[in-house]
Order: C-alpha cells, then structure tokens, then sequence
C-alpha cells in the first residue's frame, strides 16, 4: 500500500484532472446541484476507501462508474422513501432585478421537461445519452465505463435518440 503523502498526491491529481467531468455528470444525472454536490462528494469518498481500485482500473471510468452505480442506489433508497411518506416538490423560483419573470419561468419549463423526457427514459438508454451529450464521451469510453461492447452503446444511442424524438413529436415539437 502506498504511502499516505502518496495517495494524497494521487487523490489530487485525480480530482483535477477529473473532477469537472465528474461533476458535470453528477449535475446531469440529479438536476440539482445540491444533489449533485452529495453525489460527487459520495462518489470521491467510496473512491478514497478502495485505493487499491485506482490501480486496476482507469480512474475516469472508475470515477463515473462509482458515480453512476451511487445514484443508482440513492434512486432506489429515494423510492423507498416515497413509498413510505410521500412529498409535494415546491418551485424554485427567485425574482431577480431586470428579467422577464415569465421568460424565465418558460425556460424552466422546457428545460424541466427535457430533463424529465431523458429520465423518462430506461437507465440502458439514459446513461449512455448522458454520457455523450453531457459529458461528451467517445463510443469506446462509454462502452468502457458501462462495460458493455461498442456496438450495444452505438444502438442504445441510437434507440435513445429516437425514443426522445417520438416523445418530442408526441409534445407537439416538429421535427427541426
């Protein structure tokens, strides 16, 4: 096991290299950045815990897999929650000097059901979506980090895609 000032130095170096990515997919991934805080922080500590995983595996993918498979699990415990004591989400919305409230709140709008129409959607298709647009990841980089073959990433891509079109098709966007 290496030395504590050579793991500080690792986990450093990590984290910049990676660190914006990984909190891009976190925000991605939440919607909230308070969430994605959590999540990051989650993700970074489970990866302190297991140092001998930075040798086996590449850190990036070993960084959004952790992270992937942690919001998977907050999902499920999230679920569970619900089941138990339902909740009502309040909106969040600030008046700020010199813009158009209703513009905003149009905006919002969209972007909320874009993001709902994305995770409306099956986690095979959602992840590797998020992990292209978002965090702009090759084909092989994504079939890496879910492990899975290229050609199963290129067509649930593929399948994503569509199914995100038909749904915008079915809201009453055209095809632009």
């Amino acid at each position: 096991m290496p030395a504590k000032e050579d793991l500080d130095d690792i986990y450093s170096s990590l984290i910049e290299a990676h660190g914006d990515r990984l909190y891009k997919l976190c925000l991605k991934l939440t919607f909230s950045r308070e969430d994605a805080d959590d999540l990051f922080s989650e993700t970074i500590l489970k990866i302190f815990e297991q140092p001998e995983k930075l040798k086996r595996e590449y850190p990036e993918r070993l960084l959004f897999t952790t992270a992937s498979y942690l919001f998977k699990s907050m999902q499920r415990k999230y679920a569970r929650r619900l089941r138990l004591v339902p909740t009502v989400p309040l909106g969040e919305y600030q008046i700020r000097d010199k813009i158009n409230i209703h513009d905003e709140v149009v905006k919002d709008d969209i972007h909320k059901r874009l993001n709902d129409l994305v995770d409306g959607l099956p986690e095979k298709f959602k992840m590797p979506l998020i992990f292209y647009y978002t965090l702009e990841m090759s084909v092989s980089e994504i079939a890496r980090t879910l492990k899975i073959p290229d050609g199963t990433v290129m067509s649930r891509l593929k399948r994503g895609r569509e199914r995100l079109k038909k749904k915008l098709m079915e809201m009453g966007y055209d095809e632009k």
